[in-house]
């Protein structure tokens, strides 16, 4: 017979929903902005977000040399890594830690690459979307708990 659920368990389960929804999210947003960060550069603008990943920055500050081609290439990279991070960001508002841990992964090593070229203000904004990310995979871990407990 299944236990019928408390209001607080309820109140629980939807909070730990959100934060899941919130960790999740960020992939949304790394994916986007680098997105707009790449179309940006290509475009000649001198503005970035510092949500964006280093790896597409690092691919068009090496391609861009070569000219226009190279802007394709990087942008297209940049493309290519943003379907990933959606992807990643799908799964896991689908409750996959699999998911947050593989992303969690992929962005503290794109972190290291701000931390070679020392973005201080890039680093601490991946640090605090790293730590957004982890509590979003720790929700995910206690909403599995919590609901094999049931």
């Amino acid at each position: 017979m299944e236990k019928k659920q408390t209001s607080g368990e309820i109140q629980k389960i939807f909070k730990l929903k959100q934060r899941i929804k919130i960790g999740a999210d960020w992939f949304y947003w790394i994916a986007g902005l680098s997105v707009v960060n790449s179309a940006i550069f290509v475009f000649g603008g001198g503005v970035r977000f510092i949500v964006g990943l280093g790896v597409t920055q690092l691919a068009e500050s090496m391609l861009s040399p070569i000219g226009n081609i190279g802007l394709i290439i990087s942008f297209g990279f940049t493309l290519i890594t943003a379907i990933v991070f959606i992807v990643i960001g799908i799964f896991a508002r689908q409750n996959s830690i699999w998911a947050f841990l593989f992303g969690l992964v992929l962005y503290l090593i794109d972190t290291f690459i701000f931390i070679v070229f020392t973005d201080i203000f890039a680093i601490l904004f991946h640090i605090f979307a790293l730590v957004q990310i982890f509590m979003g995979m720790n929700a995910c871990k206690n909403l599995r708990d919590l609901n094999n407990n049931h």
